[in-house]
């Protein structure tokens, strides 16, 4: 290639641009992020989101109808559920008796983790439960539905209680799951 002057210029990355060492600035070193970089930041912040999103498409149309008519559309986390019952069309619906870590306000990293395990577990109970029966109970400030849920004639409640993964809980103030050493 043909510069000014008849010199040959190289073809080369800012071979345009007048060198800054030519300026009296010396060259700044490049950074570099690691390997990966943000990329990898941001990968991961989307297998989290996508991982939290997993079990709602998963559960619809694998769960039975309940006795009572209704269907269970997604688990929305370890005490939420939403479902379709007749008559009613969709609604949230609070499980009651028990409460498990939050999942979409977590306070620390644990309580995350943990309330994915109480949605994953719910899940899998209802996945392979025989039969399903909710009974509503009215409903709270928020105007979800207040639900008791019996998979295969035991308390809901009680089999996620005994696994580890929710606290009993009767209405009131609810404690919180990072003060524990156990998951904090």
């Amino acid at each position: 290639m043909q510069g000014t002057g008849g010199k040959v210029v190289r073809f080369r990355r800012g071979a345009r641009r007048t060198p800054r060492w030519n300026m009296g600035i010396p060259p700044e070193p490049r950074r570099r992020n690691g390997r990966f970089g943000r990329s990898a930041l941001f990968g991961a912040i989307a297998l989290l989101v996508a991982y939290a999103a997993v079990p709602p498409f998963l559960t619809l149309t694998l769960v039975p109808k309940t006795e009572s008519g209704c269907r269970i559309l997604t688990v929305v986390d370890g005490d939420t559920l939403r479902l379709r019952c007749p008559g009613r069309g969709s609604e949230t619906a609070r499980l009651l008796d028990f409460d498990t870590p939050e999942l979409f306000s977590p306070r620390c990293i644990g309580e995350f983790w943990q309330a994915n395990r109480a949605r994953w577990q719910l899940a899998a109970a209802l996945w392979s439960a025989e039969t399903l029966a909710v009974s509503r109970e009215g409903t709270d400030r928020y105007d979800r539905g207040l639900y008791r849920l019996w998979i295969d004639g035991h308390n809901a409640a009680q089999t996620l209680i005994g696994g580890g993964l929710a606290r009993p809980y009767s209405g009131g103030a609810r404690q919180g799951w990072c003060a524990d050493g156990l998951w904090g």
